[in-house]
């Protein structure tokens, strides 16, 4: 099974991915799909720190249960 992973641009949130990931989720079985709100964008989160580190827990704690090798990012 292939997880696709959507990062928003900057000044949106997950909610720009929503029509993809329905379309997805109805036509192909073989693919799961998961939406992330970086920190200050959406999400509880702030973006407290002057480096990625923030955007990058976020990412680890909806990837970490997931094959490496199975995950497709989309931005």
């Amino acid at each position: 099974m292939k997880n696709l992973v959507f990062v928003h641009g900057w000044c949106t949130d997950s909610k720009v991915w929503e029509r993809s990931i329905s379309r997805f989720s109805e036509e192909r079985k073989d693919i799961a799909c998961y939406s992330i709100n970086l920190p200050g964008h959406g999400g509880a989160r702030p973006w407290n720190l002057p480096t990625f580190a923030p955007a990058l827990k976020e990412l680890e704690d909806v990837t970490s249960a997931l094959d490496y090798n199975s995950i497709v990012g989309i931005g």
